[in-house]
């Protein structure tokens, strides 16, 4: 509800953390509701209850469908209806519901419920990212960086990496910041390289914790030759 601004002041960042901190044993949902990443499958209880109330919901709210979909794409207390759930969240990303267009990028992403397709997911990708889904402009930024999903754009990468990292994404922070040490779409910049890397590192990203320990030892060792 925080993160869509549902009965209460929108907040993206602090709703991420809501579902992130919300992962347990027994419903493993988490942050995967968000990013897509990966489909969590379970038959706890707590899963079970959940599809329960979001099928009881899908009749008057969007959000309930939404996240029935999700359910039935990994199978999260309910069989997996990979099909099913494609459907439904083509219906609501003609609606404009940046969230399911996203997660429908994904599906053409990764081939859930449909033949992989990485020009379909650009596709959806950039509706999402256009409606300001941090999600979809980083993966946006992924495809226009490597030209998975079409001709490859590094500035226009390095745009959407900004977009979504601005936000909060930790993904678009380390990648960005990744652009500013090498040149990638951007000019250099040692400052803005760093700042991006710290960002992210912040959010427990490992490989910009990783990068930064890198990039504090070589600078020791140059001040060490002068």
């Amino acid at each position: 509800m925080t993160f869509l601004g549902r009965g209460t002041p929108r907040d993206r960042q602090k709703g991420a953390e809501l579902i992130r901190q919300s992962k347990a044993k027994d419903f493993e949902f988490g942050e995967s509701s968000l990013d897509a990443q990966k489909l969590v499958a379970s038959l706890s209880p707590a899963a079970c209850e959940l599809f329960k109330w979001c099928k009881f919901g899908s009749d008057y709210d969007w959000l309930c469908q939404h996240l029935m979909a999700i359910c039935l794409l990994g199978g999260f207390g309910v069989a997996k209806d990979q099909i099913r759930a494609v459907g439904i969240l083509h219906e609501l990303a003609d609606e404009g519901r940046e969230i399911s267009e996203y997660w429908l990028g994904q599906c053409h992403k990764n081939g859930w419920g449909v033949v992989k397709n990485a020009q379909r997911a650009e596709i959806w990708y950039r509706r999402a990212a256009q409606h300001g889904n941090a999600c979809a402009q980083f993966k946006l930024g992924e495809s226009l960086y490597s030209g998975d999903g079409g001709a490859k754009n590094l500035p226009e990468a390095a745009e959407w990496f900004t977009k979504a990292a601005i936000q909060g994404n930790s993904d678009a922070q380390w990648n960005l910041g990744y652009c500013y040490e090498n040149g990638l779409g951007v000019d250099q910049n040692s400052t803005a390289c760093m700042t991006w890397y710290r960002r992210a590192a912040e959010q427990g990203h490992i490989k910009a914790s990783t990068r930064i320990g890198l990039q504090t030892s070589l600078s020791f060792a140059w001040f060490g030759q002068r």
